[in-house]
C-alpha cells in the first residue's frame, strides 16, 4: 500500500470515485463465502496459506476512523475448510513485536518449509534505520505464536536506495519444487532476490525487476512448469490499482506480461492479490471497500478482503476476473459449464455498422448515438454497462421528415442522406440527441428526460449544421461547433432549440487540418467538444492525400480560444470521437473504422493523460484486447443488442417490430402488418415500383463480422403478376434471392447489381407456395463476399446464383443489410407472408 499525503489522497478518491455506487450493505442475510468474505472487522492486504485441508488467511486489521487513511497496529487471521465459512481467531502479531519496529502492520505472508511456519511483513522501522523494513517471524504452528526470527529486519530502507521511504514494502516468498526459496517485494520498483536454506537470510545479490505498469503488492505462485508474478498495479500512472500479472518459465526470467487480471477494487485506491489452490479449485484473494461496519463505511484505511474462483487457459494464462458480490457463493464452473464466461474485451467492440458515436455516462450507465441516414426509425439509442456489450434501447425519431426523398416518390432517395452525425448530451436532468440533415436542410435538436422510454420532443432550425457537438458550458451557455476545414462556434438560446440572436457566431480554429499536414484531403470534420479539468478540447477527424483517416486535438483555457493542436491518433484509420471516462476513472476514446462491406465499426482505445494532453492507444496503436473484463455467452459471435433473429410472433403488449428492425426510407404504414395473418409478417404491395431499390417496405437489420447469415421462411401464395418478393443484402450493389411471378408461373430468381446495374444471374422453376432463402455474409479479412441460397424443405440448402462481390459504396453511404422486400412491377394488391427472420454467425458457403 503507497503511503501518501492526506491531501493527496482525498484528491485522487474523489477524482476517481465520484458517481461510484455506495458501499454495499445486505437486508438479506449473506451468504457464505459471499464478498466481502470477512465481516467482523475491517481487513486488507490478503495472504493465504494451504496446510492440510485448512486454508489461513492472514491480513492487516484496518483500524482507521473518520478521515484517517492507514491505522495498522497488528495482524488478523481466519481459517476455513471450504474457502465460504470463516473462522475468527483474533491478532496473530502486532508490529512492535519486532523489538526494532516502531509501528505499521502493513502486508504480510506465511510460508511453510520444513515443518515450520515463517511470517514475513512490512513494519515501519525504528530511528537506526528509518523508512519500511521487511521482518521475518516464525513458528511451529499457522496458528502461532510467531516470534522475531532474526532480531533484526530483513531488509531495510538502506539496502535499495530509492527516494521513496515505503519502497520496502509487501514481501511474497515463494519456495520452489527443489526447496530454494524466493523473496519478492517493493513499491514502486520490483525486487527479488534468493534466500538461503534457513529462510532468514539472503542468497546473492538484490535483483531488480522491470514489470510494465507494477506498483506494489507482489505474489508469486507456480502452476505446472510455470512461474506466475502477479500484482498491484498503474496507480503510479495516477489512476487507481488494478491486478496484472506476468509469467516465466523460470525464477530467473524472462519475465512476459500477461495484461491485466482484474479491474479496479470498488471503493478502493489500492488491491492486492493473492493466488492459491484448494481442494482442485484455484482462488483469487484481494480487498476492496464496500463493508460499512460499526457506523463506519469502507474507505482506503477501511478495506475488506474478498475472494472469487480463479480459472486458467489451455495455454497457462488466467482467464480475466469480473470482482463480483457473489464470490465463491455461486457454484464454481466446470469444463462442460454453460454459464457465461470471462474475456478480455477485444477490438472492434461492435463488429457492425455503428458510425459516427456521441456517447455519454450516466452514473454507471452509458449511452450511444449513432448514424442511421435513410433508415427509419433513425438516430438509434444504445446503453451498455461495460462499453462492449451495447444494446439497443430507442430511436429519437419515427421518421425525420416528410418529402419525396425519403418516401421515395418521384425517382428520389435519401440514400446516402438523411441524418447525419449526431451529438448526445445530458444536462441539468434532461437528455439531449442532436442531428442535422440535407434532406431536410434543418438542424434537429430532440429532448427527453427518459432516454430509454422517451418520449422525444423535436425542434428544428436552419441551417443544417455540419458535423456539429452540441455543448453545454458551466456558465450556463449552450454552443454548437460545426464545420470542416474552418471549425465554427455558434451559440444557441438556453433551451437549445434555436440559434441564440447576436450571440457568439465565429471561426474558433481555422483550417483545423493543418495539424495533421499540409496534403489536405479531407477537411477537418466531425467535431466533440469535451471540458476536462477546465480546459476545452476539440476533437476531429481529418484525412490527408495519399495517407489515412487521423485523429486530432484542440485545446484551449476558453472555448472561443485560441486553440493548439496535435494529432493524437493515426494507426488502422481509426478515428472520429472523443472520450468516455469510468466510474473508476479509467478514459477510453470511442471512434469507428472503415472495414469495407460490413460499414463502419465501432472501436475503443485505452487513453492516458500527459501534461494535459490526451494520449490514445498503446505506443500509439490500436490495441486488438482491451483491458476490460466482459461476460460474453460462450461461442456467441452475434451483436445480440444490435441485431436479433425475429419469429414475428407478438404477445399482447408487446412492440411490433423490436428495435432490431429499421426501415429502408420511410414506412408506408398501410401495407405492412403482423395481425393479419398472426405469427407472419406480411408486407403488401401498394405502389407499382421499376426496382429494388425504388420499393417502399424493405424491412431491414445490420449485417456483421467476421461472418453472418439470414435465413427466412416466405409463403408466396398471394403474389401478383410481376411480384418480386424476397431476401436482400442491400447496398447500391445489392444482391437478390427470392421469387418473382409471370403471369402465373413462379420462379426462383438471383439478382446481382455488382456491376451497378441488376443482372439476374440464374432462375429456376418452383411449383410450391412456401420457400426458405438464406443470404450468407463472409466479411473476414475484408473478403467482403454475399452467397445466396434456396431450399424446399428448410434442411437441403441449393446455392443460386454467383457470390456477391460487395463493396462499401459512398452513394450509399452504409454497410450491407439483410432485407425482406417485396415490390410489384405491373399491378398492386399481392402479399407475401414472412413465417422467421433467423440469423445466424456461420455460414454454410466460401
Amino acid at each position: 500500500m503507497n503511503k501518501f499525503s492526506t491531501l493527496v489522497v482525498r484528491a485522487i478518491l474523489t477524482a476517481l470515485f465520484l458517481g461510484l455506487v455506495a458501499p454495499m450493505s445486505h437486508a438479506a442475510p449473506v451468504l457464505p463465502g459471499e464478498n466481502p468474505i470477512i465481516r467482523d472487522a475491517f481487513t486488507a492486504d490478503p495472504a493465504a496459506l494451504v496446510d492440510g485441508d485448512t486454508v489461513y488467511l492472514y491480513v492487516g486489521h484496518d483500524e482507521a476512523k473518520g478521515d484517517e487513511m492507514f491505522t495498522m497496529r497488528e495482524w488478523l487471521y481466519y481459517s476455513s475448510k471450504d474457502m465460504k465459512n470463516w473462522k475468527a481467531h483474533g491478532p496473530i502479531m502486532r508490529a512492535t513485536d519486532f523489538k526494532w519496529a516502531v509501528g505499521d502492520a502493513w502486508a504480510a505472508q506465511v510460508v511453510k518449509k520444513g515443518g515450520k511456519y515463517y511470517f514475513y511483513t512490512t513494519v515501519q522501522h525504528d530511528a537506526t534505520k528509518g523508512g519500511k523494513a521487511i521482518g521475518v517471524a516464525v513458528s511451529d504452528s499457522p496458528t502461532g505464536p510467531f516470534k522475531d526470527a532474526r532480531g533484526s529486519a530483513l531488509i531495510t530502507d538502506d539496502m535499495t536506495p530509492s527516494d521513496k521511504p515505503w519502497n520496502d514494502i509487501d514481501p511474497t516468498v515463494f519456495v520452489d519444487d527443489d526447496g530454494t526459496p524466493w523473496l519478492a517485494w517493493g513499491n514502486p520498483y520490483l525486487y527479488l532476490v534468493k534466500l538461503k536454506p534457513n529462510m532468514l537470510e539472503l542468497d546473492g545479490a538484490i535483483q531488480k525487476i522491470d514489470l510494465p505498469n507494477y506498483t506494489e503488492g507482489p505474489w508469486l505462485h507456480k502452476r505446472g512448469n510455470l512461474y506466475y508474478l502477479t500484482y498491484a498495479a498503474f496507480a503510479h500512472q495516477g489512476t487507481a490499482e488494478k491486478i496484472c500479472y506476468a509469467t516465466a518459465p523460470t525464477m530467473a526470467g524472462p519475465w512476459t506480461y500477461q495484461g491485466i487480471l482484474t479491474g479496479f477494487a470498488q471503493n478502493s485506491y489500492t488491491i492486492h492479490p493473492a493466488i492459491i489452490d484448494f481442494k482442485g479449485q484455484s482462488y483469487l484473494f484481494y480487498h476492496n471497500a464496500t463493508l460499512t461496519l460499526g457506523g463506519e463505511s469502507g474507505a482506503i484505511g477501511r478495506r475488506s478482503v474478498c475472494a472469487e474462483y480463479l480459472y486458467y487457459n489451455a495455454d497457462g494464462t488466467i482467464k480475466p476476473i469480473v470482482q463480483t458480490t457473489e464470490g465463491v457463493s455461486a457454484v464454481p464452473m466446470t469444463p462442460t459449464s454453460t454459464q457465461k464466461t470471462t474475456e478480455l474485451a477485444s477490438n472492434p467492440v461492435i463488429w457492425a455498422d455503428v458510425p459516427d458515436l456521441a456517447m455519454i455516462r450516466v452514473g454507471d450507465t452509458y449511452y450511444m448515438s449513432s448514424t442511421t441516414m435513410h433508415m427509419s426509425p433513425g438516430l438509434p439509442i444504445m446503453k451498455s454497462k461495460d462499453l462492449v456489450n451495447w444494446e439497443m434501447v430507442g430511436y429519437a425519431y419515427d421518421t425525420l421528415g416528410d418529402n419525396d426523398m425519403l418516401t421515395l416518390q418521384n425517382g428520389k432517395s435519401a440514400y446516402g442522406a438523411g441524418s447525419w452525425a449526431s451529438s448526445l448530451r445530458y444536462h441539468e436532468g434532461t437528455f439531449y440527441v442532436t442531428t442535422f440533415a440535407s434532406t431536410t436542410g434543418k438542424t434537429h435538436v430532440y429532448k427527453t428526460k427518459d432516454i430509454e422510454k422517451g418520449p422525444w420532443v423535436e425542434s428544428t432550425f436552419s441551417p443544417a449544421l455540419h458535423d456539429h457537438s452540441l455543448f453545454f458550458d458551466d456558465d450556463g451557455r449552450v454552443y454548437m461547433i460545426y464545420g470542416g476545414g474552418d471549425l465554427r462556434l455558434i451559440e444557441l438560446t438556453a433551451d437549445a432549440t434555436a440559434i441564440k440572436p447576436g450571440g457568439v457566431n465565429q471561426v474558433i480554429v481555422p483550417n483545423a487540418s493543418l495539424v495533421a499536414g499540409p496534403n489536405v484531403g479531407l477537411n477537418a470534420e466531425g467535431s466533440q467538444m469535451l471540458k476536462v479539468n477546465g480546459k476545452y478540447y476539440l476533437f476531429n477527424i481529418t484525412w490527408p492525400k495519399n495517407d489515412m483517416r487521423t485523429e486530432i486535438v484542440h485545446r484551449a483555457d476558453k472555448i472561443t480560444g485560441p486553440y493548439q493542436g496535435r494529432v493524437v491518433l493515426k494507426d488502422k484509420g481509426v478515428a472520429q470521437g472523443s472520450l468516455i471516462d469510468t466510474p473508476k476513472g479509467d478514459w477510453y476514446a470511442y471512434m469507428f473504422q472503415d472495414h469495407g462491406a460490413v460499414g463502419r465499426i465501432p472501436f475503443l482505445v485505452p487513453v492516458k493523460w500527459e501534461d494535459g494532453w490526451p494520449v490514445l492507444g498503446v505506443d500509439g496503436k490500436v490495441p486488438e484486447t482491451l483491458d476490460i473484463p466482459t461476460q460474453t455467452p460462450t461461442n456467441s459471435g452475434i451483436p445480440t443488442g444490435i441485431v436479433a433473429s425475429d419469429e414475428f410472433d407478438r404477445r399482447p403488449g408487446q412492440p411490433l417490430l423490436p428495435l432490431a428492425w429499421q426501415w429502408n426510407h420511410n414506412p408506408d404504414n398501410a401495407h405492412w402488418s403482423l395481425t393479419q395473418r398472426p405469427g407472419f409478417l406480411r408486407l403488401t404491395t401498394g405502389r407499382v415500383d421499376p426496382d429494388f431499390l425504388s420499393a417502399l417496405n424493405t424491412l431491414t437489420q445490420r449485417t456483421f463480422g467476421p461472418q453472418s447469415s439470414a435465413t427466412v421462411s416466405v409463403d408466396v401464395s398471394n403474389m401478383k403478376d410481376g411480384d418480386f418478393a424476397g431476401l436482400s443484402a442491400l447496398q447500391k450493389r445489392y444482391g437478390l434471392v427470392g421469387v418473382t411471378i409471370n403471369g402465373n408461373t413462379k420462379s426462383l430468381v438471383m439478382v446481382s447489381a455488382e456491376s451497378d446495374a441488376p443482372v439476374e444471374l440464374q432462375r429456376v422453376p418452383l411449383t410450391q407456395n412456401t420457400v426458405f432463402l438464406k443470404v450468407e455474409c463472409d466479411f473476414k479479412d475484408k473478403t467482403d463476399k454475399a452467397y445466396f441460397s434456396y431450399s424446399l424443405d428448410g434442411n437441403t440448402w441449393t446455392p443460386i446464383g454467383k457470390p456477391l462481390q460487395m463493396a462499401y459504396t459512398l452513394p450509399h453511404f452504409m454497410g450491407y443489410r439483410f432485407g425482406l422486400f417485396n415490390y410489384a412491377t405491373k399491378e398492386t394488391g399481392g402479399y407475401t407472408d414472412f413465417d422467421f427472420f433467423r440469423i445466424s454467425d456461420k455460414i454454410t458457403q466460401r
